[in-house]
């Protein structure tokens, strides 16, 4: 990707969440734990001449905040956060502060990148936090196996190819499914699911707290991945299934009395699916937001959980079989039009009367391997997830060979942070049982 005077146009995500920014920020964060002391000139200089390689320059947006292009960046700049005694708070801290931190107005560079050093342990964290319109996970881990390279003085051969801002609109999505959903039976799946939801049941959010919101990381016991793996193949589930009903197991227990006085017994959850695979070849290098979606509903929400996976995976399959995510685009179309045209303020109290979701999930797997000679330094790697105003709170797990990290991103509106650390404790609790025992927590 070079710098180029003309413009590319968002696609409809990306339209939506140049909407949710006029209520709050909408950023993304990554954070990559690696090991030694940081050369921070030698680092600097890195970020600079990968993003500069890369193309992924200085943001500039038109008017109507519609279309985007890049232009030549001369300086990034590289944040030293200052360590103290506790650094896993720092680091929430530090990445509360910048997910809810906007975004200058003007031409700027969509990633803020900054050092955490924890010298107790001879390692340090480099922190990326981004807007989220400009790019999505994917995007940001291709940039930073450069900025790695870069700084070790060792290459990736795949980084020799141009990044491009090539996208997937929704006309095209159709052409990489195994069999196509005509139009009309993708508007009546939308309509259809409009109305389920509107039995889910959903944090009621408070007046006066914003749109803001607050970060809490866990670290699952090393070797704790493979065995996860095992498991899930012996139930014949994904990993995602058993986090979605960690999840929903968690959440079910937490809201039981709400629910129990309320008409809203369901749960809905929200799981962000990368677009990529549509078209592998064509997007393997694309620094732009491939992302869609699909929604599980829990209908029997206070279920054991052998019986949540079991609901949870025919619904996978489900959405697999249908390529429901390839289609989600469609639904960010219609909630452009909506946007665009409705005289409502679309904060989180509007997805609460209009499109009620109880939490979100996204999952990414890694290996130091795919960054080249680079991946041996690296010790631990975190997604950061935002909600928005869609969900009330996002659950992002990130795995690194046989290591999991967690973080879940909370609504200061829906969950106090203390709610959302307990949560966060609790979906720890449950996968740790389940890996070392093969049975969930009986708490």
């Amino acid at each position: 990707m070079r710098p180029s005077p003309e413009f590319a146009r968002f696609n409809h995500f990306q339209e939506v969440m140049a909407y949710w920014e006029a209520a709050h920020p909408y950023n993304a964060g990554q954070v990559v734990r690696l090991n030694g002391r940081v050369d921070i000139p030698l680092l600097r200089e890195a970020i600079q001449t990968a993003c500069q390689d890369a193309g992924v320059g200085t943001l500039v947006l038109d008017n109507d905040r519609r279309r985007y292009r890049y232009d030549r960046a001369e300086r990034i700049p590289l944040e030293e956060i200052a360590p103290d005694e506790f650094h896993a708070d720092t680091l929430q801290r530090a990445l509360t502060k910048s997910l809810n931190a906007r975004f200058p107005e003007g031409p700027h560079h969509p990633i803020r990148w900054s050092i955490l050093e924890d010298r107790r342990s001879d390692s340090y964290f480099l922190i990326t936090v981004w807007r989220h319109l400009a790019a999505d996970e994917m995007s940001v881990r291709l940039l930073l196996r450069r900025v790695l390279n870069q700084y070790y003085g060792t290459q990736h051969p795949e980084d020799a190819r141009p990044l491009t801002m090539l996208s997937l609109p929704p006309a095209r999505t159709s052409r990489f499914r195994h069999r196509t959903l005509s139009q009309v039976a993708t508007l009546a799946r939308a309509m259809w699911l409009c109305r389920a939801v509107r039995k889910v049941y959903r944090f009621r959010e408070a007046r006066g707290h914003g749109e803001g919101t607050h970060i809490h990381l866990a670290s699952l016991p090393a070797g704790l991945a493979g065995r996860l793996v095992t498991w899930c193949r012996s139930q014949h589930v994904t990993l995602n299934d058993l986090f979605l009903a960690v999840l929903g197991k968690v959440l079910a227990k937490s809201t039981a009395q709400a629910r129990a006085q309320s008409s809203k017994g369901s749960l809905g959850l929200a799981t962000a699916v990368s677009l990529r695979r549509l078209a592998p070849q064509a997007l393997a290098h694309s620094f732009s937001v491939l992302v869609g979606h699909w929604v599980t509903l829990l209908h029997r929400p206070d279920a054991e959980l052998p019986a949540l996976l079991r609901q949870i995976a025919l619904q996978t399959q489900a959405e697999k079989s249908a390529r429901r995510s390839a289609l989600s685009p469609w639904s960010f179309i219609l909630l452009v039009l909506i946007l665009r045209w409705s005289p409502f303020h679309h904060d989180g109290r509007w997805y609460e009367r209009m499109y009620r979701l109880s939490g979100g999930v996204s999952n990414v797997r890694a290996s130091a391997e795919w960054f080249g000679d680079a991946g041996r330094h690296m010790r631990e790697y975190f997604l950061v997830s935002p909600p928005g105003p869609a969900v009330p709170l996002v659950v992002a797990s990130a795995t690194l060979g046989d290591q999991v990290n967690l973080s879940l991103v909370a609504r200061n509106a829906a969950l106090s942070a203390a709610e959302a650390s307990a949560l966060l404790a609790q979906i720890c609790v449950e996968l740790e049982a389940i890996a070392g025992h093969g049975q969930p927590s009986s708490a």
